[in-house]
């Protein structure tokens, strides 16, 4: 019977920023509504809970900034410039905003209290920039508007590879074709048409349409 064999991470700054991410996204909905629920609830558990999670997500997230600055000088000739320079502001801003907030409600867990409607409606927003600074970060990995296009033409992974060390070569005469084609859009015929005619991926890529 085959054995399934993963690979392991490699621990780069590529994948210790969307892994971190995750903590942050979901550790501070959670702290919110558990704050909420003990509130309207009047469970004392529920609001110590809330600020725990908050302390983790505040300790967590400026080591997700740090990876997403380390890992954007290795791609930054790539990505979009207005949706990169909101994505990584924001997210810096929101890791200082994290900080206030644990502050503020480490003031309210020392007394022993429950927090305020002010402390409600900063949380509320803090959540809104949250979700819209994954929402940005989702367009620039997952929509065909950023992805690079080379994962909607069918090539071999030699060709993939290809492109990717083009698009990375921020030092490349091919940087401002690369992209245009990391942008591209439409189907798959006009992406091919439009790709970086890279010596590899080219010969490749024609190897592939035979």
């Amino acid at each position: 019977m085959a054995r399934l064999m993963l690979p392991l991470p490699s621990l780069s700054a590529q994948e210790i920023h969307p892994i971190l991410v995750n903590f942050t996204a979901a550790l501070i909905p959670a702290s919110l509504a558990s704050d909420m629920l003990g509130k309207i609830l009047r469970k004392q558990s529920l609001t110590h809970a809330a600020w725990w999670m908050l302390v983790y997500a505040a300790t967590i997230t400026p080591f997700t900034v740090m990876a997403g600055w380390y890992w954007k000088r290795s791609v930054e000739a790539i990505l979009p410039p207005g949706t990169i320079a909101v994505h990584q502001w924001l997210g810096t801003s929101l890791a200082v905003l994290f900080m206030i907030l644990a502050g503020w409600r480490f003031d309210i867990h020392r007394k022993d209290q429950a927090p305020s409607v002010s402390y409600f409606m900063l949380a509320v927003l803090v959540v809104a920039a949250l979700v819209y600074q994954g929402s940005l970060g989702g367009k620039m990995v997952f929509s065909k508007t950023f992805v690079p296009a080379f994962l909607y033409v069918p090539k071999t992974v030699e060709v993939r590879e290809s492109y990717r060390r083009s698009f990375a070569d921020k030092s490349s005469v091919e940087a401002g074709q690369a992209r245009k084609f990391w942008w591209s859009e439409g189907d798959d015929a006009e992406i091919a048409e439009n790709a970086p005619k890279t010596s590899l991926g080219r010969k490749g890529y024609d190897q592939d349409e035979k």
